[in-house]
């Protein structure tokens, strides 16, 4: 609908030549002129890059960022391609024969707008796992001791609810989980596992509800293919998957799997 009223283009904005009115996308240099420029970018991922990493969707990469494959956010601009129908990430997702596993992890809208384009393509449910952070979560970087009224003032911006009736979310993440999604509230990205090609091996979280001391054998734990096909472990272990990914972050797990992290708020 919006695609037969306005021109809409997938790229990212690179650079504004504001003394010529253009702006620089990331295709070829593209240049688009402008009248007026409004700048609504919504919520950006800052998980990925607290922690080294950016989406295989942009470019240009800093020194000190990188791509895994496997790893996706969900404000990568070429998202929509990387989860095309027929697209070779999508066709791994829905393989019947060799099944993948795929963790979302955020905790805004987009992360439950993410399981619903995945459910839409096939992919089924009980391959999905969808982590939940904190509000606070990745924000320690960014703010001080000091600041900790002024994060808490800024997390309703920066670190949206997804609904905001609390009886809202609950229904439908059990409606999610009757499906056959896996839903694990309050844990927190601690790692993300590369193997030696630079794919997403496995990510690594930690449940926030469990104290330190009884966290040794729960807190982080990669899923693998094996544990796909044990159902009996789901409920013990926390996954990891071919990565988007949310974004909020999308990540590989094993190299077979595709997780899809959001943290697509302003982390």
């Amino acid at each position: 609908m919006l695609e037969t009223r306005v021109r809409v283009i997938n790229a990212r904005m690179v650079d504004i030549d504001r003394s010529d009115k253009n702006i620089i996308l990331d295709d070829d240099n593209k240049i688009i002129p402008y009248d007026t420029l409004v700048l609504a970018m919504g919520l950006q991922d800052k998980t990925l890059p607290s922690m080294g990493y950016v989406s295989r969707g942009i470019a240009p990469v800093s020194s000190d960022k990188r791509h895994v494959e496997g790893v996706l956010s969900i404000d990568d601009p070429k998202l929509y391609d990387h989860l095309r129908l027929g697209g070779t990430l999508m066709n791994a997702l829905t393989n019947r024969r060799r099944p993948q596993n795929c963790v979302v992890y955020g905790r805004s809208l987009s992360a439950y707008t993410c399981i619903k384009g995945l459910l839409a393509r096939g992919m089924r449910a009980e391959q999905i796992t969808l982590v939940i952070p904190k509000e606070t979560c990745h924000l320690s970087a960014q703010y001080d001791e000091e600041q900790q009224e002024d994060m808490l003032a800024d997390l309703p911006f920066i670190n949206p609810e997804a609904f905001e009736d609390q009886y809202i979310a609950s229904k439908i993440q059990r409606v999610l989980e009757r499906k056959g999604v896996r839903v694990v509230r309050n844990a927190m990205l601690m790692q993300i596992i590369e193997d030696d090609e630079q794919q997403l091996d496995s990510t690594l979280f930690k449940l926030l509800d469990i104290p330190d001391e009884e966290e040794d054998e729960d807190e982080i734990e990669g899923l693998d293919d094996d544990q796909q096909n044990q159902n009996e472990d789901r409920d013990s272990k926390l996954s990891s998957a071919q990565h988007n990914q949310d974004g909020e972050s999308v990540e590989n797990v094993d190299g077979n799997n595709t997780a899809s992290g959001e943290n697509k708020s302003q982390n």
